[in-house]
């Protein structure tokens, strides 16, 4: 019985231990990304652009004290080029820090009634403003 208890506290602290012993480190924070843009595609095709002030939790991945992955939580409002406002619930950004890429997912719900859900891939290797590569996944429009 006493080999059973061990079993599950080490199932369950095992790669706590594994994870501070590679000196790998977390953290967790919320800020407000003001003037947050984002491409709209439908079938591969820019249609919309929406931007706003959104509110952002994001979680960080550390190794050594080098950022290696980050995840974030975007909640928010924004007004498309028209003049729509939506509510941006975002499941996920996934920045991979090492390799200069990004994946995100959104889901926009606007107060007209029209609903965009896509996902997007982004490679940062040559920076954020010219060299950006913006490359549509699947998408959702309605």
């Amino acid at each position: 019985m006493k080999l059973k208890y061990f079993f599950a506290i080490f199932c369950l602290f095992g790669p706590a231990l594994t994870l501070s012993a590679q000196n790998i480190e977390k953290a967790k924070r919320w800020y407000v990304y003001e003037g947050w843009g984002t491409p709209i595609f439908c079938d591969g095709d820019l249609v919309n652009w929406a931007s706003g002030d959104l509110k952002v939790h994001y979680v960080l991945w550390m190794e050594d004290g080098v950022v290696r992955w980050e995840l974030d939580n975007v909640k928010g409002t924004v007004t498309d080029m028209y003049g729509e406002e939506y509510k941006y619930k975002e499941h996920h950004t996934l920045f991979d820090w090492v390799n200069s890429t990004c994946e995100y997912t959104y889901h926009l719900i606007g107060n007209k009634g029209t609903k965009y859900r896509g996902t997007i891939f982004m490679d940062f290797s040559d920076g954020w403003g010219a060299g950006l590569i913006v490359i549509p996944g699947e998408t959702f429009c309605r």
